[in-house]
């Protein structure tokens, strides 16, 4: 059995997404509630090992695979949305799944201080991997990322071509309202399943 089973799992008619963050955190909580509201599919990951990247990816996948088994979700290409070092091995796994159509990142670090055996590899690396249109949104003033590695990021993005939008937002105003608006603008571009 997977960590992935005990997730809160809302089926709906559209959109499926799977939603990575830490318990209690209100834009991961905002969003879920928004993106019920549209009648989108919701599965919350609020308990991933963010510290084992692998485990985390094996976690992601088997919630990707359950979302991707309710009727109507399935479907269409799977949302993920990450948000802060959860939203890591979303990133990781989304640079690996074919089940994924779009990717959102909220504060999520790509550059990590240091590597081990949970964490074997520089998300930035895996970008090369990455298929799918990518939303990222980081706050700032103050930043939760390295302004040098939110610049990184940029350069990379921009290099390898990706299909990508970036939005950095006041700290004040970085809530879950915004951050949902700037994803359904950011579907409805890059999705043909949302009008």
């Amino acid at each position: 059995m997977s960590a992935a089973d005990d997730w809160p799992l809302d089926p709906g008619a559209g959109l499926g997404c799977l939603l990575c963050g830490s318990p209690g955190d209100a834009i991961v909580e905002g969003l879920a509630t928004a993106a019920r509201e549209k009648g989108w599919s919701v599965c919350l990951a609020t308990d991933l090992a963010r510290e084992d990247h692998r485990e985390a990816g094996r976690e992601i996948e088997a919630g990707l695979k359950r979302l991707a088994q309710v009727e109507g979700a399935g479907a269409d290409p799977l949302l993920i949305v990450g948000v802060g070092s959860s939203g890591t091995a979303a990133f990781l796994q989304a640079c690996r799944s074919r089940r994924v159509g779009a990717l959102a990142i909220v504060d999520v670090p790509l550059i990590l201080g240091a590597l081990d055996a949970q964490r074997p590899v520089q998300p930035l690396e895996m970008l090369l991997n990455l298929d799918v249109p990518l939303l990222r949104v980081e706050s700032m003033g103050p930043s939760v990322l390295e302004p040098e590695h939110s610049q990184r990021v940029d350069l990379q993005l921009d290099a390898f071509s990706r299909d990508h939008q970036s939005h950095r937002i006041p700290s004040a105003d970085l809530r879950s309202p915004l951050v949902f608006f700037l994803l359904e603008a950011f579907l409805s571009t890059h999705l043909e399943i949302l009008p």
